[in-house]
């Protein structure tokens, strides 16, 4: 029985595909960011912080690639 790729393995061919090789990219150097406040670690915190609404909306980097329909895409699945 032939074995299945690994989401893993399919990234690998993905990347390599579009010319993405990790092993050739630069390294940049970035500040250490502070850590995290344990407070926001709490369980408390976090639940309350699911049950508070989420504004959803389009990062800005994204809005040209974003469809808010699928009138002109008929056959896509949804």
């Amino acid at each position: 029985m032939p074995r299945s790729k690994s989401l893993t393995d399919l990234a690998a061919i993905e990347a390599a595909r579009l010319g993405f090789n990790p092993q050739t990219q630069p390294l940049i150097t970035i500040p250490t960011l502070p850590g995290i406040d344990q407070s926001y670690l709490q369980p408390d915190f976090i639940e309350a912080a699911f049950t508070q609404p989420v504004q959803w909306g389009v990062e800005p980097l994204f809005a040209d690639l974003f469809i808010p329909d699928f009138s002109q895409f008929p056959q896509a699945i949804r």
